[in-house]
């Protein structure tokens, strides 16, 4: 089973990946400095999933911090140029080519979520299911004032002010760009992001990128690697 499918977003994001290889690497480069100055608030321990997370470098920051991390994105050109900085460094990050609209996490399996300028509401929900109860979120995207700067930006992909912290209202926020939190921080304009924890005592289970208990499996083999990232002996992800 593909959980990849046509789409024009594909092409672009690899075009724009291929145009900017060599740029970025590495653990610590151009992560988020909202996740960096919160870091503290975070276990730095289990599975953690990076939805879009383009080259990776807030996956290796988290996988740095001591997560093992599901990297996930649909443009093949920018997962690649995150493998030698895993190799070299021996980082626990998994990438996964995928569409993560259809790809059948299993529910309560991250212990955090990270989303980073990507916006589909319609995996909300979605991500509410797959954190583990008691499990983080970090989500940063554009908001509508971003358009003011950048007025050719298709606002399909922004989202009101204060709309993250409304849409996950049922989470404790613990930092936040919203003036209506009590936790308030500074991020750059046009930006909204939060950090909350999904209600509920964390589940004592073992979930790890390699095995499940759900079923799923996900194994990378960094040298020489086949350009396969294998789930289960009936499915992959992509082959080439």
């Amino acid at each position: 089973m593909s959980f990849l499918r046509p789409n024009p977003d594909i092409e672009r994001w690899n075009r724009k990946y291929q145009d900017t290889a060599g740029q970025g690497r590495g653990v610590g480069v151009r992560a988020e400095p909202e996740l960096v100055a919160h870091e503290s608030m975070l276990s730095k321990r289990g599975l953690a999933v990076d939805l879009a997370c383009g080259k990776g470098e807030n996956a290796m920051h988290l996988a740095a911090m001591g997560y093992e991390v599901v990297a996930c994105d649909f443009a093949l050109s920018g997962l690649v140029q995150c493998l030698p900085a895993i190799r070299k460094q021996e980082l626990p990050v998994y990438p996964l080519l995928c569409d993560i609209t259809r790809y059948p996490f299993l529910p309560h399996t991250f212990d955090l979520v990270c989303v980073v300028r990507y916006l589909e509401r319609a995996l909300f929900d979605q991500i509410k299911r797959w954190l583990k109860p008691g499990g983080m979120l970090f989500y940063k995207t554009f908001n509508r004032q971003f358009l003011s700067i950048h007025p050719g930006f298709n606002p399909a992909y922004v989202i009101e002010p204060g709309e993250l912290n409304e849409r996950f209202s049922d989470f404790e926020i613990l930092a936040s760009d919203w003036g209506g939190s009590e936790a308030l921080c500074q991020t750059s304009p046009g930006i909204s992001f939060i950090l909350g924890r999904k209600p509920g005592l964390k589940i004592p289970v073992r979930a790890s990128a390699s095995s499940y208990r759900g079923g799923w499996r996900l194994s990378m083999r960094p040298p020489g690697w086949s350009g396969r990232c294998r789930l289960s002996p009936q499915q992959t992800a992509y082959d080439t």
